[in-house]
C-alpha cells in the first residue's frame, strides 16, 4: 500500500466474480490499474481471455477462471487457485449475477432456482469460501456484495431477480455480524440504473431519469470507485453497510 494513503489498494489481491464484462468488467480494470492484482471469474471464456488480455495490455496484474458460482466446490477452487497463482486473497467483489424478465404465472421451478442460484447462493459460497481463506490467512479482508434497486423495492417484472437480491442485503449483514470478530468486513453495493455494454436498452430510455435525482445515468466507474473505496482502509470501519449508487430519487414534480 502507498505510504500515507489510506484510500490505496496497492497490492490487495482482488476477485472479481461476473468480471469479464459490464459493471464487473470496469471493476477489475479500475483495481488493477491502482495496483490490485486481480482474478476474474465467469462462465464465459472467451470474454474472461479478452478482459484478461486488456487488463494486461494497460499493465495489470490479472488471472482468469471458468467458474460457476452456483457450485460450491467451483467457488472453492477459485479462491484456492487465485492463493496459487496470486499468493493471498484480500478482496472479494460478488459481482456476477443474472436475471430475465417474466411474471410470476410465466416463472419455471427451474428459473426460479437458476436466478437465485447465481445472485444468492453464488454470492453465499464465493463469501464462505473467502472467509475460510481469510481465516486461514490470520483474519482481516473485505467482502463486498452488488445488489440492486429491486432488493430494496422488489421488481414485478423480475420477481425472482428481486427476491434474490433482497437476500444478498441480508447476507451481507448477517456475515458482517459472524465474521466481524475475525476482521473480515462484508459490505454491499446497490448500483443504480448503470450504462454498459450488456445493459437492458429499456432502461437507457432517456426519459427515465427524471426519476433520479442527477437527472442522468450513471458510468460503470462510478461504482467501481466506491468498491475501491470499500476495498481500502479508508473504510476500516465501515461494515454491514448496504450503499445505494443511484443517483438520489427524484421525489418532486421537476
Amino acid at each position: 500500500m502507498e505510504p500515507g494513503n489510506p484510500f490505496s489498494i496497492e497490492g490487495k489481491v482482488t476477485i472479481v466474480t461476473g468480471g469479464a464484462t459490464g459493471i464487473g468488467a470496469c471493476i477489475a480494470r479500475e483495481f488493477a490499474i491502482r495496483g490490485a492484482p486481480v482474478m476474474i471469474a465467469s462462465r464465459n471464456e472467451a470474454n474472461l481471455l479478452k478482459m484478461r488480455d486488456k487488463i494486461r495490455a494497460e499493465g495489470g496484474v490479472c488471472e482468469m477462471m471458468v467458474c460457476d458460482v452456483r457450485e460450491p466446490a467451483a467457488c472453492e477452487a477459485m479462491v484456492a487457485e487465485t492463493v496459487k497463482r496470486l499468493g493471498r486473497l484480500d478482496v472479494l467483489i460478488n459481482n456476477a449475477g443474472a436475471g430475465f424478465p417474466t411474471s410470476t404465472p410465466r416463472l419455471s421451478a427451474n428459473g426460479w432456482r437458476t436466478i437465485v442460484g447465481i445472485n444468492l447462493d453464488g454470492t453465499f459460497f464465493c463469501s464462505k469460501a473467502a472467509a475460510a481463506q481469510f481465516i486461514q490467512q490470520g483474519g482481516g479482508g473485505c467482502i463486498i456484495n452488488v445488489s440492486s434497486e429491486s432488493g430494496m423495492e422488489g421488481w414485478s417484472e423480475m420477481p425472482h431477480y428481486a427476491a434474490a437480491k433482497a437476500g444478498v442485503i441480508n447476507l451481507t449483514l448477517s456475515h458482517a455480524s459472524e465474521w466481524g470478530p475475525k476482521g473480515i468486513r462484508v459490505n454491499c453495493i446497490i448500483p443504480g440504473k448503470i450504462v454498459t455494454e450488456t445493459e437492458n436498452p429499456l432502461w437507457l430510455d432517456p426519459r427515465a431519469t427524471r426519476h433520479i435525482a442527477l437527472r442522468r445515468f450513471g458510468q460503470v466507474n462510478e461504482i467501481a470507485y466506491p468498491c475501491i473505496f470499500l476495498a481500502s482502509d479508508g473504510a476500516s470501519f465501515i461494515n454491514g453497510t448496504t450503499l445505494a449508487i443511484t443517483g438520489g430519487k427524484n421525489n418532486g414534480f421537476g
